[in-house]
Order: structure tokens, then sequence, then C-alpha cells
């Protein structure tokens, strides 16, 4: 459960952004694939069913190789993956993911809402990310805005915030003190190849294809180009949580191209004494 450190930099990071927001109450589990519990305070798990209301405080798990989908009243939609424990706060708008991996999506002028995964916050207004939360030592919660924008904050720090565009992801190992800064990741193949995207249609793939078709642009343009998993693994520290949702890394050729080295030029062949200029067809060599 979180520490009272981390919630209270939540709400504080909620209150600021979602001033006028309608609270979130209940969600109703609208998709259920192979195991999946709800697990009410202080009381014993139970199998789920589709169409069962969920309010606040009441957990909901999956098992491995299983899946869920919530669908708020302001049809704010949470997926939830495999092996993942999520809950949220009734009354606020403040969700939390104790391990494992959500798609959430927040409608434009839904009033947003905040979720929580070990040492970060993520704001989010009108948005579509992935979250995922791998416990480990330390662990490592990872982020894709897949479009809009969000505004990632570490608890207990505060003033220590970063905001993640579209296209971008940013990994942070549990016990960091500081926010590296995002990096560019294929949306492009995540729509391929993510369970949680192709689990159904989502409200926002239009603003998502946007994002995928600037990047192919920058691509083309040459402002981009592809790189691979590992320097994102290099990032985390965990190259396994790369490989969960295979997304790989574009580099900003802006940030980071570098004129190539010209290979040393040869020395000039040496024509032998009694050889003529090879360019007059009379010429002849000895062998």
């Amino acid at each position: 459960m979180k520490n009272t450190a981390a919630i209270t930099f939540g709400l504080l990071l909620a209150a600021a952004v979602f001033v006028h927001a309608a609270p979130l109450n209940e969600a109703t589990v609208t998709r259920v694939v192979n195991k999946v519990e709800v697990i009410p305070a202080g009381a014993t798990p139970q199998p789920a069913d589709v169409g069962e209301i969920i309010r606040g405080r009441t957990g909901v798990r999956t098992g491995g190789n299983s899946r869920a989908q919530l669908t708020f009243a302001d049809q704010t939609l949470a997926r939830l993956g495999a092996n993942t424990l999520f809950s949220f706060e009734r009354g606020t708008r403040a969700l939390d993911l104790e391990n494992g991996s959500i798609l959430l999506q927040v409608p434009k002028g839904a009033g947003g809402a905040t979720i929580r995964s070990a040492p970060v916050t993520a704001a989010i207004t009108g948005t579509t990310i992935m979250m995922e939360y791998s416990p480990g030592n330390p662990g490592t919660v990872k982020l894709i805005c897949l479009e809009g924008t969000v505004r990632l904050g570490l608890a207990g720090r505060l003033g220590e915030s970063v905001l993640v565009g579209p296209g971008q992801m940013i990994a942070v190992a549990a016990n960091a003190r500081s926010l590296p800064n995002p990096v560019t990741v294929d949306v492009k193949r995540i729509l391929k190849t993510s369970k949680l995207i192709k689990e159904g249609d989502l409200e926002s793939m239009g603003l998502i294809m946007e994002t995928v078709e600037t990047q192919q642009e920058m691509l083309a343009n040459g402002d981009l180009s592809e790189g691979s998993p590992e320097l994102l693994a290099q990032q985390t520290g965990n190259p396994g949580l790369i490989n969960s949702t295979v997304a790989n890394a574009i580099q900003n050729r802006q940030d980071t191209r570098v004129p190539p080295t010209p290979p040393p030029t040869p020395p000039p062949t040496p024509v032998p004494q009694n050889a003529k200029d090879p360019s007059n067809p009379y010429t002849y060599h000895s062998y």
C-alpha cells in the first residue's frame, strides 16, 4: 500500500490540476478474460463478473494470461494486463497501480485523473497512456504516452516532475531521487503488439494514429532514426520489462547525429617503371 507521503503528494498534484473535476465513485466491469478477482477491503477475493460494479478501495486483480476492463461513468477506461492489482479512491480521481500493467484512457473534458505507482504520480488530462510497474530490487515503473501529454511527478520530491509528450516513454526506478528524460518509442509497433490495445476499440484511436503519422513523417524526413530495445534496457536496467511491451526506441537525430568519420585515403597504386599510362590503349604491363 502507498505510504502517507506518496498519498499526500498524489492528492496535492490532483488538486492542483483537477479542481473542478467530478469524482470517480464507481466503475463497471466490462470485460473479463480468464482469471479476474475483485478484492473488497477486509473481505475474501471473489471472481469478477461482467456488469459487476466496483466501488472505491475494492481492488481488482488479474492472474497470469488474464485481462480485465473497467469503465467509469465519464467513460474513463482502464484495461488491466496479466498479473495486475489495481484500485481507486472513491470520491476522488486518484487511481492506484500496485503492480502489473494498465492502459488508461481519460476522455477530453472528463476532468482528468491521477494514477500512482511506486514512486511516481502521473497527472492525466484527456490522455491515453500505458503504465507498467514491475516490483523487484528496486523495481521499475514505465509510462508510455500514446496521445496527449502527462505530467509525471516523483513522490516526496516536490518540484521534481517532467512532461511526457505523445509517443514518449519514461522509465523510473522505484528508489529514484530524480527523473530521467523521456525517450521516444515506436507507437506504430506498440499498436501491433499490445494485447491491451487490441482488446477492443478506443475512442482516442484517431489521436493515437496522429502520433503514429507524426513519427512516420519524422522518420521519412530523417529527424528520427530507428533504434533498438537495448537502449531502453540500459535506461531501466530491466530488459524483460522492455520486452513485455515491445517498445522499440527511436532516436532523435537532431540531438544525436554525429558526422561520420571519412575513411582514410588509400595511397596511390605505384605504376611499374616499364608500364605506360593505363588510360592509353597502347599500354602494356610487365607480368
